[in-house]
């Protein structure tokens, strides 16, 4: 099974880490949906398994630790991103909508 992971480009206790990131991420947030719980813990195990190597090793720690923290932190990071592009990219193409009286002639 783990040489099958490994093929697939997944390492098992990253993901695990980084659920566990994603899990305490969801635990501080009160406001969070159910669809948002799972994106969240699909997110962080993603966001660890592919980026928690090379941070841990750009930043000389233990690979399982800077897994969680980035499971974690990139689901922060993630959403401040969205929010950005919501306001740049997605509002100013969207109708603002009038507000008052309509002008009748």
């Amino acid at each position: 099974m783990k040489e099958w992971l490994q093929d697939i480009g997944l390492d098992g206790p990253s993901i695990v880490a980084g659920f566990g990131g994603g899990i305490v991420r969801v635990i501080f947030d009160a406001k969070t949906r159910p669809m948002e719980v799972v994106g969240a813990l699909g997110a962080g195990a993603l966001t660890a398994n592919y980026l928690g190597g090379p941070i841990a090793e750009m930043l000389h720690m233990p690979p399982l630790g800077t897994a969680f923290i980035v499971g974690f932190g990139g689901l922060q990071i993630a959403g401040m991103l969205f929010g950005i592009v919501r306001q740049k990219i997605i509002a100013p193409t969207q109708a603002p909508e009038q507000k008052g009286p309509a002008n009748v002639a």
